[in-house]
């Protein structure tokens, strides 16, 4: 079941760009081709859901240094076409045929995931059988998911999800998730992490949970988690957060996918058919269905992402102007080697 990309050049360019409106020669109107998928290839597939361009700025500084040509392990950045607006779309779009066309190479795949645009229904599913056929197909190919609004990815992530499979036999792998993860906000919160009164006054304490309180819903968790990170980060003391090898679960329950690798390893087929069909919650199903067919999942130590909100406190999490300009500001300074060009288009809108 192969993934298929739409390519088409932007039919809008915000006005800071429309002095520069060369595009690749790729970029045809109504032109569609089959998405090949090489071996031994590591991809990066991102699902556009709540998408906003401020993601979109903060978290591609990352996904970049990460790639092959630049001296990471991604060979590719998927971009899977979900819910988005107009002006993120034709940034993104603007933004990989300029990326391509300065490394070039096809290192951005915009796939649109139905023909709905703007906001497509039923795409999940499809969308993970065609990852998981590649994977049996291709053995050596990995595949990593980060959510659109993962806003820190720590240098090595990647290497480490890679390497994590010399650890303890786990099915999925989930990266070291700082900010909005309640249940590894809970192991953090074992490790000290929220120990500090100045940052947490109240002594809020995480559950493994489901129905916590300071969980998924709880904005003030949200924050004191995101406001941990930005203290160790300016203290210069992330290294808080990383520990050796893999954090077995055992208790498979439900996991927030904001972060993990889809590989050989993960794919247990026999477990894989008796979990099927895939539907509805993709969550529920990696984590809470297919997981009880075979190894529990686990969490990689020394990957250490942030997640930045999930939909139940987006929006306040948004209004604190201050906390969402501080990531900003990190992904400027760990990636102010990024091309100009490339930052032009960020800065834009």
């Amino acid at each position: 079941m192969p993934l298929y990309v739409h390519v088409r050049c932007p039919s809008y360019l915000p006005p800071e760009l429309t002095d520069d409106k060369q595009l690749t020669p790729d970029c045809k109107q109504d032109s569609t081709k089959a998405l090949e998928y090489p071996t031994d290839h590591y991809t990066v597939f991102v699902f556009t859901g709540r998408w906003r361009l401020r993601f979109l700025k903060i978290q591609f500084p990352y996904l970049y240094a990460n790639l092959r040509v630049n001296g990471g392990i991604i060979d590719r950045i998927m971009y899977m076409m979900i819910k988005y607006d107009r002006t993120t779309h034709d940034h993104l779009l603007y933004l990989a045929t300029t990326v391509n066309r300065l490394l070039q190479q096809e290192v951005i795949v915009i796939n649109y995931m139905g023909n709905a645009p703007y906001n497509p229904t039923g795409v999940f599913v499809p969308a993970y059988y065609g990852i998981i056929e590649d994977v049996l197909r291709n053995p050596k190919n990995k595949y990593f998911k980060v959510d659109d609004d993962v806003i820190y990815i720590h240098p090595g992530t990647f290497e480490s999800m890679i390497k994590s499979n010399n650890s303890t036999p786990c099915t999925l792998k989930f990266g070291n998730i700082a900010g909005a993860n309640w249940r590894c906000s809970h192991i953090h919160q074992s490790m000290g992490l929220f120990d500090n009164a100045n940052i947490n006054p109240k002594g809020l304490k995480f559950d493994f949970d489901t129905h916590a309180k300071c969980g998924w819903k709880s904005v003030e968790c949200a924050q004191l988690s995101l406001n941990t990170f930005l203290s160790l980060y300016m203290e210069n003391q992330l290294y808080k957060y990383h520990f050796n090898g893999t954090l077995s679960l055992p208790d498979r329950m439900r996991f927030s996918i904001n972060f993990f690798m889809i590989d050989n390893e993960t794919i247990n087929f026999k477990a894989l058919i008796e979990s099927l069909p895939m539907h509805g919650d993709d969550e529920h199903w990696w984590t809470s269905l297919y997981v009880q067919k075979t190894q529990p999942h686990c969490v990689v130590g020394n990957s250490l992402v942030v997640h930045f909100s999930y939909f139940t406190t987006l929006e306040a999490l948004m209004a604190n102007a201050s906390l969402i300009n501080y990531f900003e500001q990190i992904a400027d300074k760990e990636h102010s080697d990024m091309p100009q060009e490339v930052w032009k288009i960020l800065r834009s809108g």
